[in-house]
C-alpha cells in the first residue's frame, strides 16, 4: 500500500511540474503583434492573454515580427522588425533578454546580436536535447539568411548563411527542413512576386511555385517532410485579400484553395499538432478586425473555417505577424556507461512514470537508472521492474528472485526438477512471474505469490507442453502470454479464478501471442497471424482481438504491439517490411502514427541523433518509451507534457495503482 501511495504522489507531481504555473502548454499558440510591442498567447479554447509583459524595462520588442520555439528545450526566440534585435523570451514569465556575446576590450562589454532592420522570419534548428547551446537560429532578413549560434560559454554569434544581392525584396517567413544527412534547406517566402526560395548553405535558389499569385506571406515545412500538406503557403491577392493556398512539397500533388468564407486577408500561417492550419487574418492589407482562424480540409479542395480568437486592441490595431504552435517538450537520453565501465545496452523494465529504468549491460551485468544517474546492479540478471520502481526481478547465479533496490537479493523457491527465471513483477513487487524449464525442451509459465510459493500456470490444451509469460497486471492477479495448442501458438489470459484461457483471435487468424498487459489487467496487446502476415492486435476484458492499424500490405509484412499504458489507451509497437519499418504509437484519439513522425511533427524533433532501432517498453503513464538503438545503446524518450489521447494518464496510472492496492 505504501508503494502505491508513493508512486501516486510521484506521478501527480510529475504532471504538475510539466505544466507549471504560467508555463506554455501543447496546443497553445504564440502570436506576435507587430503593432503593439507584444506577444500574445492563444489557448486551444480561444482565450487570448498577454505572453510578454508590457513594462518598458523588460519589454525589448518594439515591433515583434517572427517567433520560434526550440521544442526540445522550450526556448522561445523572437526577432524585432524595427531594429533587428534577436531576443529570447522566458517560457514561464515572458521576460525578454537580448541575445549577446561578451567582447573583451576596454571596458569589457556585451554586444547584442543584431540582424538589421526589417527582419521578419525566424526558425530554430535543434541539435541538443537538454542544453540551450544546441539550438541554432536562422533569421530571414532583407537580402540574406542569417545564422545565429550559441557556444558553450553561452555567447551568441551571427554569420551569413546565404547572401544574395539579387534578393532585395523582404522575406516574410522561414522554415527549416532536413534534406539528406547534415544538409538543411530553408524555404523562404518573400513578401512580393509570388515566389518561394530554397536556400542551401551559401546558395539561394528561386523557385516560382505560385507565379499566378501576387504575394506569398507565409510558409511552413513540417520537419518530417511527409507527403500531405508538407509545405503551406498563405497567399493573398494584394487588393482583394481573399485567397489562401496549400501547396505540397515542391509544388507537387496539387493545391488546396480556400476562397471567401471567413478568410479575408491572411498574413501569417502555422500548421498545428494534427494537421490543422492556423491563419492570422485581418480585414485588409492595412489591418482591421484581426483574428486567428482555424482551417481544416473539407475533402473537396477547400477548407472548413472557424474563428478561434479575436485579437484585442492595445493602443494600436493588432497585426498577427507570425504564429507558432507550442508542441510540447521531449527529452531523449542515451544511456552511457555504468561506473564499472560496462555499457547499458538493453532496457528490460521501467517504472510507471519512466523515472526508473533497469536493463542489461555489455559485458554481462545489469544497470539501474534512477535519480538521473546510472548505477551498476552487479551480477544480477535484471529482467523486470515493479511499477513503483522499487523492485527488480530476475536471476542471480542461476537462481530466480527479486531485489528491493538498496537491499539484498531474495531467492525464489523453484518447483521440483525445474530451473526458472523471474521476468515480471506486480506494481509493488510483492508478486512475480516468469518461466520454468521442467525438462529438456519443455518451458512453462510460472508465478510466485511469495518467494516460497511457486505456482506452475500450465498451458493450453495441445500436443506439447509449452507456455510463455510476457505480462503481469499491477495486482499480480492477471497474466498474459502465448501457449502451444493443437492448432499452433495461441495467446492466453491467466487469472486466479479461471486459470489459463485462450484469447480469441481475429477472423482467419492461425496463431497469436499476448506480449503485454495493462496495469489494470483489462487490456492485453500482441499480434495475430492472418492470411497476409502478422498484425498488431489488442484484446479487451472480453471478445475477440481488435486489429491495430491497417492490415499488412506488400512492403509491410509484420506488425506487433508490445507495450500498453495503465488503462490501455496508449499502445507501443513496431512494423517491419521491405520498405517501411519502425516503431509506432497508437492511442484512442489518433490511431497509429510512426514514432519518428510523432517526434518530428508534434514535437518538432526530426532526428533524435541515433537510429531508434528496437523499441521495447512503454511506461504505465504512456509517456516514456525505452529502446535499444541501432548501435546497441539503451535509450529513453520521455514526453514531458501530457499527450492528446493520453492526457491525464499520469493521474490515471496513480489511481490504478491505488485501486490495485485496495483490491489486494
Amino acid at each position: 500500500m505504501r508503494g502505491a501511495i508513493a508512486i501516486g504522489c510521484l506521478l501527480a507531481g510529475f504532471a504538475s511540474t510539466a505544466r507549471g504555473q504560467g508555463a506554455l502548454e501543447p496546443g497553445d499558440l504564440l502570436v506576435t503583434d507587430l503593432n503593439n510591442a507584444r506577444v500574445l498567447r492563444v489557448r486551444p479554447g480561444g482565450q487570448v492573454e498577454p505572453f510578454t509583459p508590457r513594462e518598458s524595462v523588460t519589454n525589448l520588442l518594439e515591433n515583434p515580427s517572427g517567433i520560434a520555439i526550440g521544442f526540445a528545450t522550450g526556448g522561445v526566440y523572437a526577432v524585432d522588425f524595427a531594429d533587428g534585435d534577436v531576443v529570447s523570451i522566458d517560457p514561464e514569465t515572458g521576460v525578454q533578454t537580448r541575445l549577446s556575446r561578451f567582447v573583451f576590450g576596454f571596458p569589457p562589454h556585451s554586444e547584442p546580436v543584431n540582424v538589421g532592420a526589417e527582419a521578419w522570419g525566424i526558425a530554430v534548428r535543434q541539435q541538443g536535447w537538454t542544453a540551450r547551446f544546441g539550438e541554432e537560429l536562422y533569421v530571414a532578413a532583407p537580402g540574406a539568411i542569417q545564422h545565429v549560434t550559441r557556444d558553450l560559454l553561452g555567447d551568441w554569434h551571427r554569420s551569413l548563411e546565404s547572401d544574395d544581392p539579387a534578393l532585395p525584396r523582404q522575406p516574410r517567413q522561414i522554415s527549416i527542413s532536413e534534406v539528406p544527412a547534415e544538409v538543411y534547406r530553408m524555404a523562404i517566402a518573400a513578401g512580393a512576386g509570388g515566389y518561394i526560395e530554397y536556400a542551401f548553405p551559401g546558395v539561394i535558389d528561386e523557385s516560382s511555385l505560385v507565379p499566378s499569385r501576387e504575394r506569398v506571406l507565409g510558409v511552413h515545412q513540417l520537419p518530417s517532410k511527409r507527403d500531405t500538406a508538407s509545405v503551406l503557403f498563405d497567399v493573398s491577392n494584394i487588393f482583394t485579400c481573399v485567397n489562401a493556398i496549400v501547396v505540397r512539397p515542391n509544388g507537387s500533388g496539387g493545391s488546396i484553395w480556400s476562397q471567401g468564407g471567413l478568410l479575408r486577408c491572411p498574413v501569417s500561417v502555422e500548421i498545428g499538432l494534427y494537421g490543422e492550419v492556423y491563419v492570422g487574418d485581418v480585414e485588409s492589407v492595412v489591418g482591421g478586425d484581426p483574428r486567428i482562424l482555424v482551417l481544416t480540409p473539407d475533402g473537396k479542395g477547400g477548407f472548413h473555417q472557424r474563428i478561434l480568437a479575436e485579437l484585442p486592441d492595445d493602443g494600436e490595431l493588432p497585426y498577427p505577424a507570425d504564429i507558432e504552435v507550442v508542441r510540447g517538450r521531449v527529452e531523449v537520453r542515451l544511456f552511457g556507461q555504468v561506473p564499472d565501465g560496462a555499457s547499458a545496452t538493453t532496457p528490460t523494465g521501467v517504472s510507471a512514470d519512466g523515472s526508473v529504468v533497469v536493463g542489461r549491460t555489455n559485458p554481462a551485468g545489469s544497470f539501474v537508472f534512477r535519480n538521473g544517474a546510472l548505477e551498476d546492479l552487479g551480477d544480477i540478471e535484471a529482467e523486470g521492474l515493479s511499477a513503483d520502481g522499487t523492485t527488480v526481478v530476475g536471476r542471480l547465479a542461476g537462481v530466480p528472485g527479486r531485489m528491493r533496490l538498496d537491499s539484498a537479493f531474495e531467492p525464489f523457491l523453484e518447483p521440483s526438477a525445474t530451473t526458472c527465471v523471474a521476468s515480471e513483477a506486480s506494481a509493488d513487487g510483492d508478486v512475480a512471474a516468469g518461466l520454468c524449464n521442467e525438462a529438456p525442451f519443455t518451458d512453462v509459465a510460472a508465478r510466485w505469490a511469495a518467494p516460497d510459493a511457486p505456482l506452475i500456470l500450465g498451458d493450453l490444451p495441445g500436443a506439447a507442453r509449452f507456455s510463455y509469460l510476457y505480462g503481469l497486471s499491477g495486482d499480480g492477479a492477471v497474466a498474459c502470454g502465448t501457449s502451444a495448442t493443437d492448432v499452433g501458438w495461441e495467446a492466453y489470459r491467466w487469472t486466479q479464478a479461471l486459470g489459463m484461457q485462450r484469447l480469441e483471435g481475429p477472423p482467419g487468424h492461425t496463431a497469436s501471442e499476448g506480449t503485454a498487459i495493462s496495469l489494470d489487467g483489462e487490456t492485453i496487446v500482441g499480434a495475430a497471424l492472418g492470411p497476409e502476415g502478422w498484425q498488431a492486435v489488442r484484446w479487451g476484458s472480453s471478445g475477440p482481438a481488435i486489429p491495430i492499424g491497417d492490415p499488412p500490405v506488400e512492403d509491410f509484412f509484420a506488425s506487433e504491439a508490445f507495450g500498453v499504458s495503465a488503462n490501455g489507451r496508449v499502445i507501443l509497437g513496431k512494423t517491419s517490411g521491405d520498405v517501411s519499418f519502425g516503431p509506432f504509437l497508437w492511442d484512442t484519439l489518433r490511431g497509429v502514427r510512426p514514432l519518428d513522425l510523432e517526434l518530428a511533427d508534434v514535437y518538432g524533433v526530426p532526428d533524435p541523433g541515433f537510429g531508434l532501432g528496437q523499441v521495447r517498453l512503454l511506461s504505465a503513464d504512456g509517456r516514456a518509451i525505452l529502446g535499444e538503438s541501432n548501435d546497441s545503446r539503451a535509450y529513453r524518450i520521455l514526453f514531458q507534457a501530457p499527450e492528446p489521447g493520453a492526457a491525464g494518464l499520469a493521474l490515471v496510472a496513480a489511481g490504478t495503482l491505488a485501486a490495485l492496492a485496495r483490491r489486494r
